[in-house]
């Protein structure tokens, strides 16, 4: 309160309180082209409310609350939990090896 005031600090404490949208990651065969990819997310992502959407790095993220181990395909080893950010690094990774990029470092 010191620092950003009453006003603030309480703005700060109300947010704090709100659970985060939880982004997934979706195991899709290797194989698989990228439309029957996205087709698959979109799908999929109808099985976790109107508030779920695909995400540009194929995540889905979704705007469920309460215990994950309750949630849609969870039992079956579909999806796992991963920021969407997280997904970044190995994503181009991914990309670069499949556009046959020999510098990767």
């Amino acid at each position: 309160e010191e620092c950003w005031g009453v006003e603030n600090a309480n703005i700060i404490a109300d947010q704090s309180m709100v659970e985060p949208h939880i982004d997934l990651s979706v195991k899709i065969p290797a194989h698989m082209s990228s439309a029957d990819a996205l087709f698959v997310l979109e799908e999929m992502s109808e099985q976790f409310g109107d508030e779920a959407a695909v995400l540009p790095n194929g995540s889905i993220r979704v705007g469920l609350k309460g215990a994950v181990s309750s949630w849609p395909q969870y039992d079956e080893g579909k999806w796992w939990v991963q920021s969407a950010a997280s997904t970044l690094p190995a994503t181009g990774l991914l990309n670069a090896l499949r556009e046959g990029d020999s510098n990767i470092e």
